[in-house]
């Protein structure tokens, strides 16, 4: 049933499912990331019941990296990598079926790490919103990357004001600003989850990875990067018309939106003086 009126390319999705299913060692690993010290450092601890799955991380170097601009903690590796995150306000719910708090996040095309590759996977609801902020803040904070998030939800981008990190997160990106908004003052962390063109856009983009950078590349035979089994089931039962119930499809075409450049204007080389030739009479 859920494969019936599926928007993604199912059939590149199951050959990347069967690929992961096949791979000894397994990628990705479990674990929670933890302060060793606030603020300071993040360190990856794995466990089998963690939060987190991870299937890469920078080098040593690269992690926990400090950049501070006006005196705000701002992200030294935008360049590199965004993340994407379904995020929710609520501590609980009546019947304890609330959506969880989804995280992906996504190595840009790059020559220096892996390129166009999810890298982490979290899907969890621990038992205070507060709890899943600070997971997302110590993931961002050790890898260095900004967050683009939803902004009917902003309760995380309140913690995230509150603990000084509100430079890690998004404005609009500049390819999903309407005409009429271009010259409105107010400033909002995010992107509008109600917004008829931001749902087509975020489904296109995972439509566009999917061919790209999912399952066998038939021209050169390589199968894709993309480790998440979890994201991948999400994929394939998506519905555009109850968004809601795919936190991961949500939390990892955010990430997507994120990465995407916005369209250079083409500078027109035409030149009059040059065209028109000019004559003394």
């Amino acid at each position: 049933d859920s494969i019936e009126g599926s928007l993604f390319n199912i059939g590149k999705i199951y050959q990347q499912i069967e690929h992961n299913d096949e791979l000894f060692p397994n990628p990705v690993v479990v674990g929670n990331f933890v302060w060793k010290e606030k603020d300071k450092e993040v360190a990856f601890s794995p466990t089998p019941n963690g939060r987190f799955r991870v299937a890469w991380m920078p080098d040593a170097s690269e992690r926990n990296v400090m950049k501070l601009e006006r005196g705000k903690m701002v992200p030294p590796f935008p360049n590199y990598g965004c993340g994407g995150v379904d995020s929710y306000d609520l501590d609980a719910t009546v019947d304890n079926r609330g959506s969880k708090g989804a995280l992906h996040m996504y190595n840009k095309f790059s020559l220096n790490r892996p390129p166009n590759m999810f890298v982490v996977e979290y899907a969890s609801r621990p038992d205070l919103a507060s709890i899943f902020y600070e997971d997302v803040l110590m993931c961002a904070f050790f890898y260095g990357y900004p967050l683009l998030i939803e902004n009917n939800k902003y309760g995380i981008a309140r913690h995230f004001e509150a603990r000084g990190y509100d430079g890690y997160l998004l404005g609009r990106p500049e390819h999903l600003k309407s005409r009429t908004s271009s010259g409105s003052s107010v400033k909002t962390k995010g992107i509008p989850s109600n917004s008829q063109d931001v749902i087509q856009t975020h489904a296109q983009s995972i439509e566009a990875y999917i061919h790209d950078h999912v399952g066998v590349n038939h021209e050169t035979g390589e199968v894709g990067t993309m480790y998440f089994n979890r994201t991948l089931e999400d994929w394939i039962g998506f519905k555009i018309d109850k968004r809601t119930k795919f936190d991961l499809t949500i939390s990892s075409g955010l990430a997507l939106l994120a990465a995407q450049k916005p369209k250079e204007k083409e500078r027109s080389t035409f030149d009059e003086k040059r065209f028109f030739r000019r004559y003394k009479v």
